[in-house]
């Protein structure tokens, strides 16, 4: 039997694994917040609800 996960649980599992990530390599928040907000413009062209404009809104959106 398949268990359902909801979307939003393993989107915010990604973005810990993304800002864990950043931080070892010294990188910093900027650079966890810019990949993350690419990871929610992908998400959101998949499922046809992107939030950016081609202007590219803040990543904070």
């Amino acid at each position: 039997m398949k268990m359902m996960v909801e979307k939003d649980v393993v989107i915010n599992k990604i973005i810990k694994l993304i800002v864990d990530e950043m931080e070892e390599e010294g990188k910093g928040n900027l650079t966890a917040l810019y990949t993350i907000g690419v990871l929610k413009e992908a998400i959101g062209r998949v499922e046809g609800t992107a939030l950016m404009t081609p202007a590219r809104k803040s990543i904070r959106d």
